[in-house]
């Protein structure tokens, strides 16, 4: 059986992702159960994906393995995106549209995220 946190680490490191707090993300969103799902939001597996918004992942999210390296792959492009592991956990999380700003489809300019905790969702 493979470690799954000596995992967790490596593909963090391959990634060029803080190994420490990738370990750390992965405990807090499931604990490291591979069979965590999340019936509020649809996130499912040991990186807590979302299906609907990584189709790439539809059918995988419950492989350990390949959750991981993804979760670790997402991680590095939000931090290039956002320029800090706090947006690019926050975005990880909340989704990098709200961390980012958009306009929605009728126009209206949502500002990106403040960079404060205290306005972050409650999960």
């Amino acid at each position: 059986m493979t470690d799954l946190r000596a995992y967790a680490r490596e593909a963090a490191q391959r990634n060029d992702v803080p190994p420490k707090m990738f370990e750390m993300q992965i405990d807090t969103e499931s604990g490291f159960n591979p069979d965590a799902h999340n019936d509020g939001s649809g996130a499912d597996g040991i990186a807590q994906i979302v299906p609907r918004w990584h189709p790439t992942m539809a059918g995988r999210t419950r492989d350990p393995i390949a959750s991981l390296d993804y979760a670790a792959a997402l991680m590095a492009d939000h931090y290039r995106q956002f320029g800090s592991w706090r947006k690019a956990l926050a975005a990880y999380n909340w989704g990098s549209g709200n961390v980012g700003g958009y306009t929605t489809a009728g126009g209206v300019v949502v500002q990106p995220w403040d960079g404060r905790r205290e306005t972050l969702p409650d999960e």
